[in-house]
Order: structure tokens, then sequence, then C-alpha cells
């Protein structure tokens, strides 16, 4: 993985947001599902430049795009720890990746 945390690696998060958009418009039984993938790489993404100590524009990048869930219920589609997590993500994203990078969970 390296030391650094691309700006260009935001492209991904792009690309998962336009694909939620898409199921939305065409699929809408599996949008649930989408938004919950998009929000588990917004995670991901955000404990990655947390844990290389990314400049903060990258990290208010990524923590803007979690509003994004206003549209759907991301909790239909998942239960038990992962909707913890993500509950807690909704509310203390930073906090929330701080605490998952300790514990070695999902780097």
């Amino acid at each position: 993985m390296g030391q650094f945390y691309s700006e260009k690696r935001l492209d991904a998060l792009d690309a998962c947001e336009k694909r939620c958009i898409y199921l939305k418009q065409n699929i809408p039984q599996l949008y649930d599902l989408s938004l919950y993938v998009y929000m588990g790489n917004c995670m991901y993404h955000l404990q990655q430049a947390i844990i290389t100590k990314s400049d903060k524009k990258i990290t208010d990048n990524i923590i803007k795009r979690i509003p994004f869930r206003k549209n759907g219920n991301v909790f239909k589609a998942v239960v038990g720890k992962q909707a913890k997590w993500l509950k807690l993500f909704f509310i203390y994203p930073v906090f929330t990746c701080k605490i998952r990078n300790k514990l070695g969970i999902g780097m």
C-alpha cells in the first residue's frame, strides 16, 4: 500500500457513487445494497487517508460524501457488527476509522 494516499484514488468513490445512482434509477431493488458498498468504500478510503496522514482536503472530501446515505436505507442491506460500525461511522467518521485502524479492522 505504501505511505502515500493519492487523491486520484477518490475516483473509485466517484465510480461507486455513479453506480448507486444508476442502480437507484434502473434496478432499485439493489440500491440499498449498492449504498452499503459505497459507504464501506468511504470508510475504507478514510481509514487509508488517516493511516497515511493525508492532507485534510482529502479527508474532508471523503467525509462530505457521507450524507449521500440519506437517499436510501443502507441498513436494509447489513446487520450485526457491520451495521454497528456503519452507524458509528455516520455519526463520528474520523473517530470510527481511527478505532478500526487501531484494531486492524478493514485495513
